[in-house]
């Protein structure tokens, strides 16, 4: 497989056993945010009150 990706079979270990970068740490962390603002919410909400409530503020009950 390393020879038809022409890749050795060290960077191939290396890439897979590498650690999560920060930015999918912080889209895994978002995605979580996300994910339990809409079940608090049985899914209802829509992009603009998902972003306000981001920021803090509440525009509706």
């Amino acid at each position: 497989m390393c020879k038809i990706a022409d890749s050795s079979r060290d960077g191939y270990y290396k890439w897979l056993n590498r650690k999560p970068s920060r930015y999918y740490n912080e889209q895994a962390e978002l995605l979580e945010a996300i994910v339990e603002l809409e079940e608090e919410h049985n899914w209802t909400l829509g992009y603009l009150t998902m972003t306000t409530y981001s920021f803090g503020w509440r525009i509706c009950s």
